[in-house]
Order: structure tokens, then sequence, then C-alpha cells
């Protein structure tokens, strides 16, 4: 199994995470050059059950995929799971959040392949040959997942600051 995994501290709160990911559809292209859109295709973003597919470009190729909310725990953990074709090579993706003084700790964790001995090392050979094809590497995969998670944590932090700054209405009563 190949797992990707990054972490990064956002000074917000974990709800406005789960804000960001409710509205992925709206959200998604702001996050790298690279996307271009998320089509709800059943439910919604952060409703278990739903179904969602991506796109994207990979290397100047574009690509897409179908994805399946597995499990949200509110305020710590968003669970994507792969479908098919994609499934057949195995496929997650978790974020989990882990809230602080001043903010949060975000760990995003990319799954491919299958935790078994002997398919295991099969798929995990079949993942690296196709990434070749598409003239990609893991390190590109994973060079894209540190720069969507530095540009979200942008997102969220300005808009922390604009919060902040913005005068709130008194009741004059």
């Amino acid at each position: 199994m190949i797992i990707l995994d990054e972490t990064i501290t956002v000074h917000a709160q974990p709800e406005d995470l789960m804000d960001f990911f409710a509205h992925l559809d709206k959200n998604y292209p702001a996050m790298s050059k690279d996307h271009i859109q998320v089509t709800c295709l059943r439910g919604h973003p952060l409703q278990e059950g739903s179904i969602f597919k991506n796109e994207e470009y990979f290397q100047g190729k574009p690509v897409q995929a179908k994805y399946l909310v597995n499990q949200v725990i509110p305020n710590k953990r968003i669970e994507y799971k792969a479908l098919f074709p994609q499934s057949l090579i195995g496929g997650r993706l978790v974020n989990e959040i882990e809230p602080t003084n001043d903010g949060f700790v975000w760990t995003e964790i990319i799954y491919l392949g299958f935790n078994t001995p002997l398919l295991g090392k099969l798929i995990d050979g079949l993942i690296r040959f196709l990434f070749v094809l598409l003239n990609g590497s893991l390190s590109d995969l994973k060079a894209h997942q540190i720069e969507g998670m530095k540009t979200v944590k942008h997102i969220l932090e300005e808009k922390v600051q604009r919060r902040e700054q913005s005068p709130v209405a008194v009741d004059a009563r």
C-alpha cells in the first residue's frame, strides 16, 4: 500500500474547514490551478453515502474520478473512497482535523493500493506504472497534495482575518 500524508497547522476553526468541504463543488477550483470542477452526483459534499465526480489536470492531462463520501465526523474527520474504475487499484482520501488553542492541525492522507502481501505489491507496481504513463510520479501527486493544502490554509486564514476586521453589529435597544 502506498500512503501519502501531509500535516499542516491552520489558524482558523475546524468548522471553517468543514464549511469549505461542504461547498466543495464551489471551492474545488480555488484549491489548485489544475482543478477543473467537482460535480455532486448524489447527495451533498458532507453527507455520508453521497457521490461526487472530480475533474482536474495531472501533468497536463485531464483526469477524473468518482468518490463516495464514506465517513463524516463533524470537525474531526472526512473520508472519501474511490469508486470504479479507480477502486480497482484502491484509493481513499482521509482528512483528519485536530483542534488546537489557536486553530487546528489538518492531516490529509492518500491511500493507494491494498494492504495485502502479494496483491499489495503488484498493485503498488501498477500504480507507479500508471503514474509514468501520465508522465508523472508519486512525488508529483505529493506536491499536488501539499499545494492544495497550503492554498486551503491561505483561504481559511484570510477568511478569519476578514471576520476579525469586520465591524460587529451591536443591538442598540
